[in-house]
């Protein structure tokens, strides 16, 4: 790989390097700790938008930081010591011993302090996102994502004007590629993340290792981007289906199964009616096949899913994005009766162990 050293960055300020070792040193003490970070920028076969944004960014760096260009035209992987399609713009730090991987997509357009917003995550997330704006940056694209059970993302507070936006961290069931953070403890507790085709479905899968195991993502509302569209990317069936296959716990896989068979052929008529029948045939096929890899894999993560499957489902909705009334009325059915069921028994097993 090739490594480029910023001139501004060989002569440092020794008062600028002497504060940022007293706030090193204080970090431990404050309950947002600064973190070092390993920053990785997602880009698909355009590195000058890549290299333009490290520039950007360059300025919050610290001195135990790393700045990885990585290149996921052909797949993305979240561990940033991995130097395939890599460049490392700036070293401060060796990118494996980061307390922090922060990944931002090459066309974010980042507000002031992005990093410096990602950088102080609160201790009760694992991971944790910021605040993603609409084009001209006047209201919210997403602030973190709403979580539909057949694994389908949703921005969530979207269209809401940026100031009527919560001041204080807030929960969120999942994080979008687009920009999120997350502990490298939690990368090691929960398994090398594999890798997917797509930034979101690396995101995507990280969502639902967190919550199968009973940790949680949040939103840091000072910690802001703006979006080149409207709204995030979602992660397509080919990540979406190895995802839900892993994560999910038995009974709740068991009932969303159906919805996602169903799902693949609601996807191949959208594209034949766009005229992407071909491409959505061949995602369908990806995700059956990733699916059936999948699930050789949920014994070895069984150690993960630490929560029961009514506890779970406690949060999960039933409606995707661009659903038609009928799809989004069936799959609201389904998925009401299948979470009932799962609360009554989760309640009566309450109830035994009480009685024991």
């Amino acid at each position: 790989f090739q490594i480029v050293r910023y001139s501004g960055e060989q002569v440092r300020n020794p008062l600028r390097q002497r504060r940022r070792r007293v706030l090193s040193n204080l970090a431990p003490f404050t309950r947002g700790s600064a973190l070092a970070l390993a920053v990785v920028i997602w880009h698909t076969a355009d590195p000058g938008s890549a290299t333009a944004l490290a520039h950007r960014l360059s300025e919050e760096l610290e001195e135990g930081d790393a700045l990885i260009l990585r290149d996921v035209s052909d797949g993305a992987e979240l561990d940033p010591v991995v130097a395939h399609h890599s460049t490392i713009e700036h070293v401060g730090g060796s990118g494996g011993e980061a307390d922090t991987v922060l990944v931002v997509a090459a066309d974010i357009a980042p507000e002031p302090s992005l990093v410096s917003g990602m950088r102080r995550g609160a201790k009760e997330f694992d991971a944790w996102t910021g605040v993603l704006l609409d084009p001209p940056g006047g209201a919210v694209a997403a602030a973190g994502f709403d979580l539909a059970f057949t694994g389908r993302t949703s921005p969530s507070r979207s269209g809401l004007s940026i100031e009527r936006l919560p001041e204080t961290v807030f929960l969120s069931a999942a994080v979008p590629g687009e920009l999120f953070a997350v502990r490298r403890q939690t990368i090691d507790e929960l398994g090398a993340l594999g890798a997917a085709t797509t930034p979101a479905g690396v995101a995507l899968d990280l969502s639902l290792r967190l919550r199968a195991s009973g940790a949680r993502a949040g939103v840091m509302p000072g910690a802001r981007g703006r979006l080149p569209n409207w709204q995030p990317r979602e992660a397509g069936i080919e990540d979406r289906f190895p995802s839900v296959v892993r994560s999910y716990p038995g009974p709740i896989l068991a009932v969303t199964g159906p919805a996602l068979a169903l799902t693949g052929p609601a996807e191949i008529t959208r594209g034949l009616l766009a005229g992407d029948g071909r491409e959505a045939i061949g995602s369908y096929k990806a995700g059956l096949l990733a699916a059936r890899e999948a699930a050789s894999e949920r014994s070895t993560l069984g150690a993960l899913r630490a929560l029961d499957a009514a506890t779970f489902s406690d949060g999960l909705g039933s409606a995707g994005p661009g659903m038609s009334l009928p799809t989004r009325a069936l799959a609201g059915a389904w998925w009401g009766a299948t979470s009932s069921v799962m609360r009554a028994r989760r309640a009566r097993h309450r109830r035994q162990a009480a009685r024991s």
